[in-house]
């Protein structure tokens, strides 16, 4: 869920139920819904409006619709041409990766995941 979207709907329905207890303050504040842990996501959409057809919140485990593999291992450069002239080196790492959602169900198939979707106009 994107910051805006979590701020304009659920961060609205925790602060409007009131009242705060000592193990509340004690607590922190903790990203939690109905006893689900939040994630936000700053890459999903996040405009209020009444969108056609956009994914606004996504519902679920993860870890049962996705893997998250290495494409290339972990490789380092050592340049010392770069900036010999300082008595500097430079170092760089770079990692190939990629997420793959294998299995997120559709509109008759369950799935782990459920997408929450603007009304279409």
């Amino acid at each position: 869920m994107s910051p805006a979207g979590y701020a304009a709907s659920i961060a609205r329905l925790k602060y409007a139920a009131g009242g705060n207890t000592v193990e509340n303050v004690q607590a922190g504040t903790v990203d939690t819904f109905l006893g689900y842990p939040v994630t936000l996501v700053h890459v999903m959409n996040s405009t209020l409006g009444a969108d056609v057809n956009k994914v606004k919140v996504l519902f679920g485990n993860m870890s049962l619709s996705s893997i998250y593999a290495r494409r290339r291992d972990f490789s380092v450069r050592l340049y010392d041409q770069v900036y010999a002239t300082t008595d500097q080196l430079l170092l760089q790492g770079t990692m190939r990766f990629d997420v793959n959602h294998h299995s997120l169900g559709s509109t008759s198939e369950v799935g782990p995941v459920v997408a929450l979707k603007s009304a279409a106009s």
